[in-house]
């Protein structure tokens, strides 16, 4: 397992330091990141860790933020107090809006603008005295005022009920401004421009009064704002705000916003996510690139990262040290560094960097894992990787070649020799000898994805992205926007592929396609955002609407069906080949839903309240053997994971992760081995794959 992403950085000085990775935990270094170890993390019961501070009141205390909340630790992260809980949830976030559109009030309200660094601000008054403030998915703000022990809800705004529903208690950014005592939040609420406001001034007791002003004089985008900071004097703040083509800083100088181009030679912010004020005139933006400026973001400089591991995502920066931390995605299985150290000081330029690979980190944040049936050879889709094989079911791997994979699909339920992956950008990649292939080392993957005219972004990210026919490896299928992609050939030539659009529609806008199933029959499945699933049985034209093609169906759990659409679907399974009579199972941000062979009912048989299911898989060799995956759903939300396992075709169901870190990691899929059903495969976001060895398998109930 190697090191993934890093979601923030913390240091008390040159050689501790802490990491925080989203899905992965806290890991920590007592020797200025040379080796990295586990920091103990008792109590962390959720590893989607999103940000990491250090208390600027009592350097002993870490305050971490998760998806759900926040615990403090006094100890280096070795035991966890929870002090904050999601509303009214608990251990589940409230979901963040997609991109596509929902059942949110408009379509799309406004874009999902979620990253590392979470929301996050202390706002110091005294050496003893502090405001933390912090803000959980769309659930306005929470404030501290005794170092985090306990948090005081409020929503900035109350003018739509449920208040999560209000675009604007959606916060992207926080920053405290220590002169006047003021906080600035950005939200997500984006038509005409982006929403930056500013309280009243608040005490050490907390806010003064409940108006917002919004601030946004000068600004032509109308994006939200990714990240805000202070920058050290009376209402001077610098702001991330996306704009056509990727993101610009902005600039407050007291009366309105000016721009400050990050466009110098070697600068890439076509993503963006963290932005820290150093002292003085200060400032780090992390993008796809890392730049900074000594003069208020008038000159902008990306040093070359050499092997630094692209898009950083972490900064901290430290003038006590003399030092200044980035982080990256990942380390490429350890041929790139994932971060790097700079020595600084205030109005000086980073220099003389010191790469840290992240040895010892294991925080890999998979999305999909496939194998060569009855062998140990794996190969595995993460994030920001092409995809990876493994020749010792998982021990060591190795790269193949490709794009970021997020759904890599076996062909023959892994007993073939062609394997798909799909990757984030709509690409395609299809290997034609990763079974015959001798060694890792032997397996290729080719380019075979859709013209750039059929790639659109996708509402989920997820290994269920695309689906093979499980008879005839040329027939592919993959999700693109509200559109099934398809191609009867492989992917190639490229004329081969089409698309079928599934005709459903929010206030004139497509419904965004979650999940993708193809049957031995050629009958393809669709799950869809707030809209239950759908079939198409037409196998010659796949129901593209062109003369004598078929339609696209209602299957289940749609509008009028009698059951609530769930969110999202996440999964679609059957439980044996037709003709012969089939279960079938969906696996929902709602949870799990069965629907019995001879009936058109669909009943919830596995749902803990409120979390989400990423997956539903049935054992290839026991129709009754189900096992169900939770805790991922891209962007819109995470949670601690786990998987439970069904023997009665989910009449009861048991964990098989409670007690293993697997339990507290979002897990994004869950497969049986078709020639030794004992042996069970997981993909996790944030701590890499897994396999569980039945001691001993019971038998195949009816």
């Amino acid at each position: 397992m190697y090191a993934g992403r890093v979601s923030a950085i913390a240091a008390t000085d040159v050689n501790h330091v802490w990491v925080a990775t989203p899905g992965g935990g806290v890991w920590k270094s007592g020797d200025g990141g040379t080796t990295f170890a586990w920091a103990g993390n008792y109590g962390l019961g959720d590893f989607t860790a999103v940000h990491l501070a250090v208390d600027r009141n009592d350097a002993s205390r870490l305050i971490l933020r998760t998806w759900s909340g926040v615990l403090v630790s006094t100890d280096g992260g070795a035991h966890w107090t929870r002090a904050l809980y999601s509303i009214p949830q608990g251990d589940t976030p409230y979901p963040y809006p997609a991109y596509f559109c929902s059942s949110w009030p408009a379509c799309p309200p406004f874009v999902s603008v979620w990253g590392e660094p979470g929301p996050y601000a202390q706002m110091v008054f005294s050496p003893t005295e502090s405001i933390i403030v912090t803000a959980l998915p769309c659930q306005g703000l929470q404030y501290s005022t005794n170092s985090g022990a306990s948090f005081t809800q409020l929503w900035p705004f109350t003018g739509s009920m449920p208040l999560q529903r209000n675009p604007d208690n959606c916060v992207s950014a926080i920053a405290a401004d220590e002169v006047t005592h003021q906080i600035w939040i950005a939200t997500m609420a984006s038509a005409t421009t982006t929403h930056i406001y500013r309280s009243q001034p608040w005490t050490a007791a907390g806010p003064s009064g409940p108006t917002w002003d919004l601030v946004n004089s000068g600004i032509t985008a109308t994006q939200p704002a990714i990240a805000l900071a202070w920058g050290g004097t009376a209402n001077r703040l610098m702001a991330l705000v996306g704009v056509s083509g990727g993101y610009q800083a902005l600039l407050y100088n007291g009366t309105s916003w000016a721009a400050k181009l990050i466009g110098s030679a070697g600068c890439f912010f076509g993503d963006a996510r963290a932005l820290v004020w150093g002292g003085g005139n200060d400032f780090f933006a992390g993008g796809v690139t890392f730049a900074y400026t000594n003069d208020a973001g008038d000159h902008w400089t990306c040093p070359a990262l050499g092997m630094q591991y692209v898009d950083i995502r972490a900064i901290f920066a430290s003038p006590a040290a003399h030092s200044l931390w980035i982080g990256g995605d990942q380390n490429q299985l350890g041929n790139y560094r994932l971060m790097t150290r700079y020595t600084w000081n205030p109005g000086s330029a980073p220099s003389a960097p010191v790469g840290i690979t992240g040895s010892g980190i294991r925080s890999w944040q998979s999305y999909s894992i496939a194998q060569a049936q009855g062998t140990n050879r794996l190969i595995l889709g993460a994030q920001d990787i092409g995809p990876v094989c493994s020749d010792d079911g998982g021990a060591s791997w190795r790269l193949t070649g490709g794009d970021e994979a997020q759904g890599v699909v076996w062909s023959r339920g892994g007993a073939g020799d062609t394997v798909y992956a799909y990757s984030t950008m709509g690409t395609l990649w299809r290997s034609t000898n990763a079974r015959s292939a001798t060694s890792c080392a032997g397996v290729s993957f080719s380019n075979v994805s859709p013209p750039d005219a059929l790639r659109r972004g996708q509402p989920l990210t997820g290994p269920h992205s695309v689906a093979v026919h499980p008879i005839d490896a040329r027939k592919i299928f993959t999700l693109s926007g509200g559109t099934v992609v398809y191609s009867l050939g492989g992917g190639m030539p490229a004329t081969s592929w089409s698309a079928s659009a599934v005709p459903l529609t929010v206030a004139g806008r497509p419904v965004g396609l979650t999940a993708v199933m193809v049957d031995e029959d050629g009958v393809v499945y669709v799950g869809t955002q707030d809209n239950g699933a759908y079939t198409c049985s037409d196998t010659v034209h796949y129901c593209d609407g062109t003369m004598g093609a078929g339609t696209w169906t209602p299957f289940g759990l749609n509008p009028g069906s009698g059951v609530t659409p769930p969110a999202f679907i996440s999964a679609i399974a059957e439980s044996n080949p037709p003709p012969a009579p089939r279960n079938f199972w969906v696996g929902t941000s709602q949870g799990v839903y069965r629907r019995l062979a001879g009936s058109v009912a669909w009943t919830a048989v596995d749902a803990v309240n409120l979390y989400p299911y990423s997956d539903v898989t049935v054992d290839p060799t026991c129709r009754t053997r189900i096992y169900t995956a939770i805790g991922y759903l891209a962007n819109v939300t995470r949670t601690r994971g786990g998987i439970h396992v069904s023997t009665d075709n989910g009449a009861t169901w048991t964990s098989i992760t409670s007690g293993f870190p697997l339990h507290n990691v979002p897990v994004t899929q869950v497969l049986v081995d078709g020639a030794n059903p004992a042996r069970v495969f997981a993909a996790t976001y944030g701590r890499g794959a897994w396999t569980y060895n039945w001691s001993s398998l019971s038998g195949c109930a009816p």
